[in-house]
């Protein structure tokens, strides 16, 4: 299992112990800190192997921190949302993401286009180290949210369970495996955004990388428009049709992409 899935059994659990504001608050305070560990790490000259080793780390972290936030965003969405807007309130958490995906692909255009020498040198570093500035903006946004009205209530009536997790696996295993299966539709995702970029850029393809950057910015801006529609849309004639759509496209275009 990824350290972002079982993340988000392990933060899930949490949420359902201690409140998904709390969580939410620990998984941003994770990632703020595993991304500005990259941006000071020490070089392979100075440390030997133990920067390798430490960049491993942090990206485990940001990775196990994700997770985490993916499962508690969509938890606070739908559990504040009118009953008949499930879909378009928690679709805002992936708009979100999409959002902040254009925004570090913006972030590290001009910094791709420097000279190799500097971009392996420092440029590497800067968007790292900007990213402390949207930490600064989540928490002071994330502090003020309010709890959910579900845990609210669970809480006031004493009903918050020691071991929420292994109820769900004792209880509904069968769901479990469900959604582990159907979020299997994830790695086109992956494939787009990393091997893409990496077999686009290689030298045996050798597309500019600052094109292809470009054209993964406006494709994931796209979605900025259709994830909410989507969504809505959903809320109208059910998940399945919407999520299987979904699915069979993503399976054929990113054939037409390669």
């Amino acid at each position: 299992m990824s350290p972002g899935r079982s993340a988000g059994v392990i933060f899930g659990h949490f949420g359902d112990r201690i409140g998904r504001k709390r969580v939410l608050i620990l998984t941003l305070v994770i990632m703020g800190v595993a991304s500005l560990a990259i941006g000071f790490l020490p070089t392979y000259d100075q440390i030997g192997a133990f920067a390798p080793a430490l960049l491993v780390l942090c990206r485990l972290a940001q990775g196990f921190s994700a997770g985490g936030e993916a499962a508690g965003a969509s938890t606070l969405a739908i559990e504040h949302a009118p009953e008949h807007r499930r879909a378009f309130f928690s679709g805002f958490t992936m708009t979100g993401y999409a959002a902040g995906m254009v925004l570090a692909t913006i972030v590290f255009i001009p910094v791709a286009a420097l000279p190799e020498d500097q971009l392996y040198a420092w440029g590497w570093r800067v968007p790292f180290l900007l990213s402390a500035v949207v930490l600064v903006v989540a928490y002071i946004v994330r502090s003020r949210l309010d709890e959910t009205p579900v845990f609210a209530e669970t809480k006031s009536v004493a009903a918050v369970e020691r071991f929420p997790a292994a109820q769900v696996f004792r209880h509904q295993w069968r769901d479990v495996v469900r959604v582990l299966v159907c979020s299997l539709f994830a790695v086109t995702q992956t494939v787009f955004t990393v091997f893409g970029l990496a077999y686009a850029t290689s030298p045996a393809v050798g597309i500019d990388r600052g094109t292809m950057l470009w054209v993964a910015t406006v494709s994931i801006a796209g979605s900025l428009v259709t994830i909410p529609l989507f969504s809505a849309l959903s809320d109208r004639i059910g998940r399945r049709p919407v999520w299987i759509i979904g699915t069979l496209g993503s399976a054929a275009t990113i054939f037409l992409y390669f």
